[in-house]
């Protein structure tokens, strides 16, 4: 039989952004972000490390009524190293997600 073994990790962090509107809907964005997560190694072994990222990018956001807004954001990972374990797989990150204001 084939073997799947059950794999759990933790991730946990905060960020820090800044985020200016050009026009209507559009906007631009940095970001500092701090991350601390485990993962496994090709053995199976679990580890953890810590990860700062420094983020640049922008994206759209779209009222839904009220106060709320879609928000869609493509950013690039200054800090990403294809030579280093990162928490992410590439240099971009995409979110996507709902701003309520109060």
């Amino acid at each position: 039989g084939r073997y799947d073994p059950d794999l759990t990790t933790s991730d946990f962090g905060g960020d820090l952004f800044a985020q200016f509107t050009v026009v209507h809907n559009i906007f631009v964005m940095a970001e500092y972000e701090y991350l601390n997560y485990e993962y496994y190694t090709t053995g199976f072994e679990k580890t953890g490390s810590s990860f700062n990222s420094v983020l640049v990018g922008g994206g759209v956001f779209q009222t839904l009524g009220g106060h709320a807004s879609l928000v869609l954001s493509a950013l690039y990972n200054l800090s990403y190293s294809a030579d280093e374990p990162s928490p992410y797989g590439s240099p971009w990150v995409y979110n996507a997600g709902v701003s309520v204001g109060f």
